[in-house]
Formats: structure tokens, C-alpha cells, sequence
């Protein structure tokens, strides 16, 4: 008997090497698949503003990158004695209002020079559902617990999305030629916006997606499809019911590797599975000599992967073996 659905997924007509650069912006699944190619050693930059669900923020950030446009003093609120921004992370955040400025500034240059190097953009989704801060009229990223009364909840319809997107592709295209862009959405359930909400929120950003891709030749990848479709079951969730657990993440980064990783960092990634593992081997007898063998033979393997690939960063495994 056959109790899961499987299906294809059409491989990345430009595959990910470990050579490229890649930048990664979205939800806080987009994090934990950077994390996972970060881990492999990849060339990561990772959500310059934080974490951002809404597909509107995540194109208003990235305007923000391509023009090297500085965020003003509309942006800042205050909140116990610390100043944070409507268009960034909570993390972000400063004593002083002009450290504050200081600091995106810096963030978004960093952002843009990243960018700008990238073969490789992935926007990740989550959420359809937004936040308009009445004061200013304007979609937040962050609401930083405010006031609810401060702000009105809207669902964004498809078009917008998609006019959203197609203000923002010649920016991201002008500021970097090459750029190969790709899409998903997001397998995280917002629980809190309501079931029924969560599924027209997931739909409309799953049709603004297919139409944004026929329009622009663009790859998706279906992580929504693969936990939701493939996996099928709550036992792939964590306790709260809402995010993938970690054998999710594994299932889906295992099928983003299938269908998106070129072969030569295939077979790289499993020679730096052995250094990594043995990086994090904790022995006994630190000073025995069966030890001391140990770390020279890893020492010799991630000195020979760092000569043949210097686009790798190995200093870390190499510094402890070397110890």
C-alpha cells in the first residue's frame, strides 16, 4: 500500500555551486535552509531586516538594498527605552534613535554590496496577511507589539503582490544582471491568524507566486507542497503544530539538494560531512595519542579540501585540529 504522495520537482535550470554567493530573504524558513547550506559551507547573506513574512515588506527591503536608500525617522518607534523599526527584526534594535539610523544604514550597504555578488536570490513567503500602521498609512514588517488599535490587519490580494514583485524585478536586475531568482513559499502555519485565514492567506500567496514565475521565467521550489502534500502528517510538526520539525526541514533541505545542487558540491558536501563530524567528536582522553592521530589525519583532510577549494572557509576546523 502507498501512503504519502510523491512528485517531481523540476530541477533548478541554474544549478547551486559551492563557488556561488548566495542571499536569502523571507521567513523564518528561508533561515533555516540558509542555515543548513551555511553549515555546508556555502556562501550565505541571510535577511539583512530580520526575519520578514510579508511578501510586501520583502520587496520593501529589498528596494531599500538595490537603491541604497536610507531609512528615516518614520520608521523608528520607541518602546521601553529601546528604539526599534516598523521595517525590521525586533533584534535590531538601539538605545539611542540615531544609533539606530546608524546602524540600518550600515546593514543596507552591507545588503547591497551582498547582493550585488549573489548568483542567487531565494524569496521565501509566509504570509498574505498584513499590517498597515494607520499613523503612517503604511505595511509594517515588524509591529513590535504596539497597540493592535495603532494598526489595521488586511488580507493582500494577488495583484498586489504581483505588481509588488514586478515594480521590484528591474531594481534587483539592474543592481546585479545575473542574478538568478527563486521562489517558495513557506510550510509554516499561522495558527494565530486562524485556520481558515492561514489556508487564504497560503492561497493567495501560492497563486501571486505562479503567476510572478510564468511571467518571469522564474524556478519555485514547492517547500509548502513537500511538508504539506508529501509528509502529510503532524507527526512532522513541532508542538506547536505550526512550524516543521526538524525531520521536516531534513526531508525538504534532502529534496532541495536533489533538485538544485549541482553534482561537484554534492560530492564536496559529503567530504566536509566527515570533517564536520569529526569537528564536533568529543573524546575522552583529549591528550591520548589515538586522539592526538585522530586530529592530525582531520587536520591533513581539511588542510588538502581548503587547498583545492579556497572559496571554502575551513579556518574554524582547521584551527582545532591544529590545537
Amino acid at each position: 500500500m502507498k501512503f504519502k504522495i510523491d512528485f517531481d520537482i523540476e530541477p533548478l535550470p541554474s544549478k547551486i555551486n559551492h563557488k556561488d554567493a548566495l542571499f536569502f530573504i523571507g521567513s523564518c524558513f528561508a533561515e533555516n535552509i540558509a542555515a543548513k547550506l551555511s553549515d555546508n559551507k556555502f556562501n550565505i547573506y541571510s535577511n539583512p531586516n530580520g526575519i520578514v513574512f510579508n511578501p510586501l515588506s520583502i520587496f520593501n527591503s529589498l528596494a531599500h538594498i538595490c537603491e541604497d536608500k536610507n531609512y528615516d525617522e518614520n520608521a523608528l518607534l520607541q518602546s521601553d527605552d529601546m528604539w526599534y523599526s516598523f521595517y525590521h527584526h525586533s533584534a535590531i534594535k538601539a538605545k539611542i534613535k540615531e544609533e539606530l539610523l546608524s546602524k540600518v544604514k550600515a546593514i543596507n550597504k552591507e545588503a547591497k554590496e551582498a547582493l550585488a555578488q549573489a548568483k542567487h536570490l531565494f524569496i521565501t513567503m509566509g504570509s498574505a496577511w498584513v499590517y498597515e500602521y494607520l499613523p503612517h498609512q503604511e505595511i509594517v514588517a515588524n509591529c513590535h507589539k504596539m497597540p493592535q488599535t495603532q494598526f489595521q490587519k488586511r488580507l493582500l490580494s494577488i495583484i498586489e503582490i504581483v505588481e509588488a514583485f514586478n515594480a521590484i524585478y528591474p531594481k534587483i536586475k539592474k543592481l546585479n544582471p545575473n542574478i538568478n531568482i527563486m521562489l517558495t513559499v513557506s510550510p509554516v502555519k499561522y495558527l494565530r491568524d486562524g485556520i481558515i485565514e492561514n489556508n487564504l492567506s497560503k492561497s493567495t500567496l501560492l497563486l501571486a507566486v505562479d503567476a510572478i514565475c510564468k511571467t518571469h521565467s522564474l524556478p519555485y521550489f514547492p517547500s509548502y507542497e513537500i511538508v504539506n502534500d508529501e509528509l502529510r502528517d503532524y507527526r512532522f510538526y513541532k508542538d506547536d503544530m505550526a512550524h516543521p520539525s526538524e525531520t521536516a526541514i531534513q526531508y525538504v533541505w534532502e529534496r532541495f539538494v536533489d533538485t538544485c545542487m549541482a553534482e561537484e558540491s554534492k560530492q564536496l558536501m559529503q567530504q566536509l560531512e566527515e570533517i564536520r563530524k569529526a569537528h564536533h567528536h568529543r573524546p575522552f582522553n583529549v591528550d591520548s595519542a589515538k586522539h592526538q592521530k585522530f586530529k592530525k589525519l582531520f587536520l591533513q583532510k581539511a588542510e588538502d579540501l581548503q587547498n583545492k577549494h579556497p572559496y571554502l572557509s575551513l579556518e574554524a576546523e582547521i584551527s582545532y585540529f591544529s590545537v
